[in-house]
């Protein structure tokens, strides 16, 4: 499932990434803007934390397999490379959430558990 930005947000991007791009600041321009490929959804959709865990650490392989292929290389041991990004991913999360000032597990979609209102 792809999920995407509110519009707020997305609104909100867009907007930075051009202030950035006129401030010459290209690659941050061009970064954001890989991220706003979708049109924004303001439907509230089930999200957990556990997911998005799962989505950063598939993320993470991804650029591994950046390196892997920048390197041309014939062989690797995914049991050596998968403890870093774990390590990355967890540390990726608490960084973002600290530098966003969100509380970590509590984010609005968060499916509720039984008994939870």
């Amino acid at each position: 499932m792809t999920r995407k930005l509110n519009s707020t947000i997305y609104s909100k991007l867009v907007l930075q990434a051009e202030e950035a791009r006129e401030q010459n600041l290209v690659k941050l321009a061009d970064a954001v803007a890989t991220i706003l490929d979708h049109e924004p959804n303001d439907q509230k959709l089930l999200y957990s934390y556990a997911e998005l865990e799962e989505d950063v650490y598939q993320q993470l392989w991804k650029a591994a397999r950046d390196v892997l292929i920048y390197h041309d290389l014939d062989s690797v041991q995914i049991e050596k490379i998968n403890p870093i990004i774990e390590s990355f991913a967890s540390s990726l999360l608490n960084e973002l959430e600290v530098s966003l000032d969100v509380d970590e597990r509590f984010g609005p979609i968060e499916p509720k558990v039984a008994g939870q209102k």
